[in-house]
């Protein structure tokens, strides 16, 4: 019955759309967190075009040459003269081109840091959207819980005419209803801050309803560390370090600087002068070196951080994993415990009719009973969120 009912919750979950997943679809057209890598992602693009684009050139006037107290062209003065230059910078093509190579990497590092946000947020809407699913289920077994300690003082009260229960037994009964009620209460007021939780996580309000089809099935024991979103993320970092070292090789590399200028003299011909000048230094000097070494301890330091983020991860998966099936174990020893209390709870209350079972052994196998299905929904929720987890790293 089991592997039917699971094939039934696949095959539903395939044909229609949860409401976790329209959660999620709505968090990622609505998220502000998410919109902002958008707009980092325009402002990159826009300055990879700017960086292969050549600066703006310089036009400039003057005048040269003029006496102080005749300020202005004149025959008599054949060295003044006005002019009118145009000068234009010319970077490298290679210069250029590495820094947009580096412009290049950026990008993939802030739509890799966008998939890493998307996943932070899916697990964070996840888990609490859990919490608000596993709410319900804590609601339904304490109602049912309330319906069995009515049923017994009903019991209690029958019998404690005939003097099988004492007035005690009854009022022990009464507090653990106001027990249990003030619970529910706690629970019913837990949901509402979960609810209002998952609205700022989503980026705006959506009509939240129990989802009894809420369901999510066992992850794989075998996983790559390597296809990791966060392995990734350094490996693309290194590598846009990488490009900096290149970058950093053809710096002291020559820049031009082309610049043509048009005189105009008063009494004697036109002049033009073009000029190149380049900036220094033309070879390779110990403050280009430095900025390599620098460059390069950058990108050990990162491929340090690589094989440690590898442990880390590995180290999570099968931590995981083990508290994971670790947890399976319980629920089924704990489901095995409750099958029997179950029919313990039976057998006193048989044995009650007859006046052979203490009202306080009822009591106690209830709350037992209670406990023990309250802690088979913690270790159930628990497992959900290991499983979300694992989704967001891997």
């Amino acid at each position: 019955m089991k592997k039917y009912l699971t094939i039934f919750l696949l095959f539903y979950k395939v044909c229609f759309a949860s409401q976790l997943d329209d959660l999620i679809s709505f968090a990622e057209k609505n998220s502000p967190k998410l919109k902002e890598f958008n707009h980092q992602k325009n402002i990159n693009s826009l300055k990879q075009s700017y960086i292969l684009s050549l600066p703006n050139p310089k036009l400039y006037v003057g005048f040269s040459n003029f006496e102080i107290n005749k300020p202005y062209l004149s025959s008599n003065n054949p060295m003044g003269s006005f002019l009118i230059g145009l000068s234009q910078e010319y970077p490298l093509p290679i210069k250029r081109y590495l820094d947009s190579q580096i412009v290049s990497k950026e990008n993939e590092l802030i739509d890799l840091n966008r998939t890493i946000l998307e996943r932070q947020l899916k697990r964070q809407i996840k888990e609490n959207y859990a919490d608000f699913i596993f709410s319900f289920r804590k609601e339904e077994v304490i109602n049912q819980q309330l319906d069995l300690y009515k049923k017994y003082k009903k019991i209690f009260e029958e019998n404690y005419k005939y003097g099988k229960v004492q007035l005690k037994d009854i009022l022990s009964l009464d507090v653990k209803v106001l027990e249990t009620q003030k619970i529910l209460e706690e629970i019913s007021k837990e949901k509402e801050i979960v609810k209002n939780q998952i609205f700022y996580l989503i980026g705006g309000d959506y009509p939240l309803n129990d989802d009894k089809t809420f369901y999510i099935e066992d992850f794989s024991e075998k996983s790559d560390v390597d296809d990791s979103v966060y392995i990734k993320q350094i490996e693309i970092d290194i590598e846009k370090t990488e490009k900096e070292i290149q970058r950093s090789k053809v710096e002291y590399l020559p820049n031009l600087e082309f610049t043509g200028e048009y005189m105009y003299r008063k009494g004697l011909p036109d002049m033009f002068t073009f000029k190149i000048s380049i900036t220094l230094p033309v070879f390779k000097s110990k403050k280009e070196d430095l900025i390599e070494i620098q460059k390069k301890e950058e990108k050990l330091i990162k491929q340090l951080q690589l094989e440690n983020e590898k442990l880390r991860i590995k180290n999570l998966f099968h931590t995981v994993n083990i508290t994971y099936n670790k947890n399976k174990q319980l629920i089924e020893i704990y489901e095995k415990i409750l099958r029997e209390k179950e029919n313990q709870i039976k057998a006193i209350e048989l044995s009650l009719k007859y006046g052979k079972a203490e009202p306080d052994e009822i009591l106690k196998t209830l709350e037992e009973i209670f406990q023990i299905k309250l802690m088979v929904l913690d270790l159930k929720l628990e497992n959900l969120k290991l499983r979300f987890k694992l989704e967001e790293i891997l």
